[in-house]
């Protein structure tokens, strides 16, 4: 891309200026200045050190100390004309050393004139460039107003010029991109700039890498604002919708929160509970109930909560999710649930879990077939998950009509896709449980269910 023309009104003339060789007339008064000082050098007596000296040796030989005290054998009036002598040769050298000082002091003033004159030809030299400059500008200027005036170029000069400036648009631009994202790597951290960067992608980092899925268009969306959620000083959170909150507190519990009041846990606003009935090991395949199973549901329903269970599932065939369900179904009788089944899917982090090299295939069908037989029995099925579970281990598209229970542990949500119950938090606090529990809520009327 062609830089934009600054050019003067008034341009500079290089025939306006006389240019004159200072460099040479600076030598030549150096010269003559030199060769005067030295000939009045040449018609002095000798320096001073040098006459006292010679004085000092007439004295001594005409029996005179140098202290100016008179010796054995000279008389005074040898004295006195002895002394007029040395004192003439000792004025004559201070002559000479104020000749030599004055000489000095010429040449560094002639020194700093010969810099002073260097400096005005470099300027003068600057000049000269920039009067350059300055006509070819006006050259060029004179090109533009031609094509204005209704001129034309080639078509190859045409094309030259618009690929110069598509590549000057597209460095700029790769400039400013590459500028925001060091800022977003900065502030935010990596993941955060590559899903800025990507907003038609859910961009999920696991196993080492960082994943691109394109966002499914035919999915249903969920519709939640995130300026109507309120974040309380306890860290709950809360969804508002024209002032009023329209969502629901509740916990989810296993053997690992200990012993349970449930009432306490009723009375510190939680509306209902999700209680893990068993899980099936992911390491040995072998199917559990939970230890704290009956205290927990038995609890949670007198207290007057809404009651839902989930398990843990590694199945790794069609066969063992059938198992599954069916353990689920028959540890259920004798409760009044109200809330769903849900079958909780998870990746193994850190250890070889059976289920872990499942495709996305077998799993989306051992899927199917729990809820399905949840649903069989009649209860209402849904899978629980996080980002990665939704996104990388299943396929929502052959999914559709089971509900889902959401865990992500920060606002704004990064999900599109429609849920029916949030878990944010892993570590919360709640008045009757001992330990850490995790946090849900339901949104909109309840129960949902």
């Amino acid at each position: 891309m062609r830089k934009k023309l600054d050019i003067t009104n008034e341009p500079f003339v290089e025939d306006d200026i006389e240019y004159i060789d200072l460099e040479k007339q600076v030598m030549e008064t150096t010269r003559s200045t030199i060769e005067k000082e030295t000939a009045r050098g040449s018609a002095c007596p000798p320096a001073g050190k040098q006459a006292y000296r010679q004085a000092t040796a007439g004295q001594q030989a005409c029996g005179q100390s140098t202290a100016g005290q008179p010796l054995y054998g000279q008389s005074s009036a040898e004295q006195r004309a002895s002394g007029r002598q040395a004192a003439g040769r000792a004025a004559s050298g201070r002559r000479t050393n104020r000749s030599h000082k004055g000489l000095v002091a010429v040449m560094a003033m002639i020194l700093v004139v010969l810099m002073t004159a260097t400096a005005c030809v470099l300027l003068i030299q600057e000049n000269r460039k920039l009067n350059r400059e300055n006509a070819e500008a006006q050259d060029e200027l004179a090109r533009y107003a031609s094509a204005e005036a209704g001129l034309t170029f080639s078509q190859a000069e045409m094309e030259a010029y618009a690929q110069e400036s598509a590549d000057a648009a597209v460095e700029n631009s790769k400039a400013e991109l590459l500028q925001g994202i060091k800022q977003d790597v900065d502030a935010y951290g990596v993941l955060t700039m590559l899903r800025n960067l990507y907003p038609k992608d859910l961009v999920i980092a696991a196993d080492g890498k960082y994943n691109f899925i394109p966002i499914i268009d035919s999915l249903p969306k969920h519709n939640l604002d995130p300026d109507k959620f309120v974040i309380t000083e306890k860290k709950d959170y809360e969804y508002y919708e024209d002032g009023v909150r329209i969502s629901h507190r509740g916990v989810d519990v296993s053997r690992f929160q200990g012993n349970i009041d449930w009432k306490r846990v009723a009375n510190d606003n939680v509306e209902f509970a999700i209680v893990r009935l068993g899980l099936r090991g992911y390491g040995t395949g072998e199917i559990k109930l939970d230890a704290n199973y009956v205290a927990n549901i038995s609890g949670a329903l007198a207290a007057g909560l809404d009651v839902g269970v989930y398990f843990y599932s590694q199945a790794i065939t069609e066969e063992e999710a059938r198992e599954e369900a069916e353990f689920v179904i028959e540890n259920l009788k004798g409760y009044d649930i109200n809330l769903p089944v849900i079958m909780d899917i998870e990746y193994v982090d850190g250890d070889n879990g059976r289920a872990n090299n499942l495709t996305v295939e077998e799993r989306t069908r051992i899927a199917n077939v729990f809820c399905e037989t949840i649903s069989a029995a009649g209860y209402e099925p849904m899978i629980y998950g996080n980002t990665k579970t939704f996104v990388l281990m299943l396929d929502l598209t052959k999914l559709e009509g089971i509900r889902k229970w959401f865990a992500y542990y920060n606002l704004p949500l990064y999900y599109p896709y429609e849920f029916s119950m949030f878990q944010y938090s892993e570590s919360g606090r709640v008045d009757g449980i001992p330990e850490k529990v995790d946090l849900n809520i339901m949104i909109g009327d309840y129960p949902t269910f």
